[in-house]
């Protein structure tokens, strides 16, 4: 299954439309969203950006960012596209488990929620999925705690303890990451790969081809665009 990634969009439309023209080009499977669709809103703008993705007929999954209004954390479905936050979407062999918002970070964004709100969104569906034998793809937005691709230019972690446990103990195949824009790149944590794709306004994205027990990923740069 040929999946790509992206994350933190940020509002900006044009960088976007050169990004799908790339996407074309990989014939994905699965577009996956891990959040940050606007930049504090609104609304309407989270559509816009999402039926850019589906209207071209891919099958689109997104969790919402800290800088995405609340509301769209109670919207199942946006233009076509499946919000997993807090839940699992299930394909060929596959369970995408996601969770949007950021760690706590003085309430200063939207979105934002404590260690013991990770583990209770994301622990029975790891569970769910491990009963079911069934190869786990993670999508968050906040990115694992104390790895390369949560270090804050203030020289700061700002990721999650919680999820960099629940990788540890339920090992997924692959797991896709945002928030943090200066750490773009892959870190290993256990036997699994974590990708922080980097902002999509900036013109990255990453491309995975997954398929039982095996995963091979590229992260891809096509400039700044904004």
């Amino acid at each position: 299954m040929k999946i790509i990634a992206l994350t933190d969009i940020h509002g900006h439309i044009d960088p976007i439309k050169r990004i799908l023209k790339e996407i074309k080009k990989h014939m994905p499977d699965l577009v996956l969203i891990c959040g940050d669709l606007t930049h504090f809103g609104p609304l309407n703008v989270a559509r816009k950006v999402l039926s850019m993705f589906t209207k071209e007929g891919w099958r689109t999954l997104f969790v919402p960012g800290n800088c995405d209004p609340r509301e769209l954390l109670l919207l199942k479905e946006v233009e076509g596209a499946i919000n997993i936050h807090g839940t699992f979407y299930d394909i060929e062999e596959f369970s995408v488990i996601g969770f949007g918002g950021g760690t706590f970070f003085r309430g200063m964004t939207p979105i934002e929620f404590g260690e013991d709100e990770f583990e209770s969104g994301l622990k029975p569906n790891f569970d769910n999925a491990k009963e079911r034998n069934r190869e786990i793809i993670l999508c968050t937005h906040a990115p694992p705690r104390n790895t390369r691709i949560d270090y804050t230019l203030s020289g700061t972690h700002a990721g999650s303890d919680i999820i960099r446990r629940l990788v540890l103990e339920y090992e997924p195949l692959i797991a896709f990451h945002g928030h943090i824009h200066e750490a773009r790149g892959v870190d290993v944590i256990g036997k699994t790969p974590c990708i922080n794709m980097g902002p999509a306004y900036r013109g990255y994205f990453a491309v995975a081809d997954v398929k039982r027990g095996a995963v091979d990923y590229e992260l891809i740069e096509l400039g700044k665009t904004g």
